[in-house]
């Protein structure tokens, strides 16, 4: 193996360990292999970017809280609160369209579920 192709040997060392895991697992409905883990479906993905050389996957979910109170994160965030459908749209400083159609769409979808 050389420094030039040495990456590429260990991601596809890597991707082949995945692809056998995902056809055990496949294969074996009943009785998940040791690799193989389940894990809960994001309700969304989306890839967005974050530079010109930098794009970030998002990972959507849908939760309700059971009890307990919002605790703030001030060094990350500078407020938090819960909002209705109408609170959304008059949020200072204002959230992305994107963000706002998640929010929106899980208000819709948690309030028809309930």
């Amino acid at each position: 193996m050389t420094a030039s192709n040495a990456p590429r040997q260990t991601w596809s060392r890597g991707l082949l360990i995945r692809r056998r895991c995902y056809q055990a697992a496949n294969r074996w409905k009943t009785a998940a292999p040791a690799c193989s883990r389940a894990l809960i479906a994001p309700r969304f993905l989306d890839i967005h970017r974050i530079s010109d050389t930098h794009e970030h996957i998002g990972m959507i979910y849908f939760a309700r809280v059971r009890a307990g109170t919002t605790t703030l994160a001030a060094e990350e965030h500078h407020d938090i609160r819960w909002c209705d459908s109408a609170e959304l749209e008059a949020l200072t400083p204002p959230i992305s369209a994107a963000v706002r159609w998640y929010c929106q769409t899980a208000l819709r979808e948690l309030a028809a579920s309930s």
